[in-house]
C-alpha cells in the first residue's frame, strides 16, 4: 500500500539526489505521493477519485484503479501480463519468475502505475483534453510546459507528460509505462489532431517494441517504414553459484574511467549494475557470455592473464571496463 511506502520512507530516510529545480530524473515514487496527497485533500480512495472525477465524466467505462493480486477481483476480459521464462522457454505470468515476482509483493502499489483501460477508453480521454471538456485551456498549457524550464535538457517533462517539439511533426506529448509483462505508450500530436495509443500485454524485445512505434508514427504521417521482424528468444543455461561468484567485482568503464559498472551475487543470482541504474539480471549463454532478458544486451567476460575485463554490447555500442 502507499501509506506503507511513505512509512518506509520515514524510516530510512533515502540520501537526496540533488536541490530543488537544479536536475530532473524520472519518479515512480513521487507519482505514489501525489496519489496519496489526491486522498489526503479529497477524503476519497485513489482509485474512487479517479473514477469519479476522470474516468466517468469522460465516458471511460472499461478504466479503473485496482490492484488484482491484493483484492483477488475479477474483471471481465482481463488481459494478463506474460514474461518470458528464459529457462522454460515459454511465456508465463510474472508470478512464476524469480526475477519478476515482485508484482506480488509491490501489488497495492497505486499512483504509478495500477491502471487498467483499453485503446478505446484512451482514446475517449485524449478527446477530452483536446475538446477542453476535462480540463481548461490554461491548466493544459501549464502540463504542457516544462516543469524545471530553466535545466539545460533535451528532456523537457511537463505536469505528466514527456514534450517533443519536431519540426515536421509539430508539438507532441506522451508516456510510456512498463510491468512485467506489460508496456504502454500513449503519445499526442498536439498540432496534427493524431495519437498513438500502445497498449501490449505478452513480454518482447525492446529495440523490437521501439521499432514497431517507429513504424507506427512514420505510416502515421506518410513516411518511409519498415515492418520489423520478430526476434527470436533466447534460452538461458544454469551455472554453479560458485562459478558466478568469480566474475563479482567492480569493473571501470575504460571511456570513462570516473564511473564503473558492479557486478553482484544475490540469493546465487548475478546482477549487472550500471551507473545511474537499477539492477539487472544477467543470464548465462556459456561460461562467458551472458544477456539481460528482454534487451538487446550482452555481456562477456575475459582475463587477460592479470586482469579480469567484461565488455557490454547493446547493439550499437560497445563498452569495456577492467575489474578494479
Amino acid at each position: 500500500m502507499n501509506r506503507d511506502l511513505l512509512e518506509l520512507l520515514i524510516k530510512y530516510q533515502p540520501e537526496r539526489l540533488f536541490e530543488p529545480n537544479d536536475h530532473m530524473e524520472y519518479s515512480n515514487t513521487g507519482y505514489v505521493m501525489l496519489a496519496l496527497i489526491i486522498e489526503k485533500v479529497s477524503g476519497h480512495s485513489f482509485a474512487d477519485y479517479m473514477k469519479t472525477n476522470i474516468f466517468l465524466p469522460v465516458g471511460m467505462q472499461d478504466t479503473e484503479v485496482f490492484c488484482q493480486r491484493l483484492t483477488g477481483k475479477v474483471l471481465d476480459n482481463y488481459a494478463y501480463g506474460y514474461v518470458f521464462d528464459v529457462y522454460k522457454g515459454k511465456h508465463v505470468l510474472p508470478d512464476e519468475f524469480t526475477e519478476t515476482e515482485f508484482v506480488v509483493y509491490l501489488d497495492g502499489i497505486v499512483g504509478d502505475g495500477a491502471l487498467h483501460s483499453t485503446v478505446d477508453d484512451l482514446y475517449l480521454l485524449d478527446r477530452a483534453l483536446r475538446d477542453g471538456t476535462l480540463i481548461d485551456d490554461t491548466l493544459l498549457k501549464e502540463a504542457y510546459s516544462p516543469s524545471s524550464p530553466r535545466l539545460d535538457s533535451q528532456f523537457k517533462y511537463g505536469l505528466g507528460w514527456i514534450l517533443e517539439n519536431d519540426k515536421k511533426r509539430g508539438r507532441s506529448v506522451w508516456h510510456s509505462g512498463g510491468w512485467p509483462g506489460y508496456t504502454t505508450y500513449f503519445k499526442r500530436y498536439i498540432d496534427h489532431d493524431s495519437t498513438v495509443i500502445f497498449l501490449r500485454n505478452k513480454e518482447q524485445d525492446f529495440d523490437f517494441e521501439q521499432s514497431i512505434l517507429h513504424a507506427i508514427e512514420n505510416i502515421l504521417f506518410d513516411e518511409p517504414y519498415e515492418i520489423p521482424k520478430v526476434p527470436e528468444f533466447q534460452l538461458a543455461k544454469t551455472l554453479d553459484s560458485e562459478f558466478l561468484n568469480k566474475y563479482v567485482g567492480e569493473y571501470r568503464l575504460e571511456d570513462n574511467p570516473e564511473m564503473s559498472a558492479k557486478v553482484l551475487m544475490k540469493n546465487q543470482r548475478l546482477f549487472l549494475e550500471l551507473p545511474g541504474s537499477m539492477k539487472l539480471e544477467m543470464y548465462a549463454v556459456s561460461d562467458t557470455e551472458f544477456f539481460l532478458r528482454s534487451l538487446s544486451v550482452t555481456v562477456k567476460f575475459a582475463n587477460d592473464g592479470i586482469y579480469h575485463h567484461l565488455t557490454i554490447h547493446d547493439g550499437s555500442t560497445t563498452q569495456t571496463a577492467r575489474r578494479i
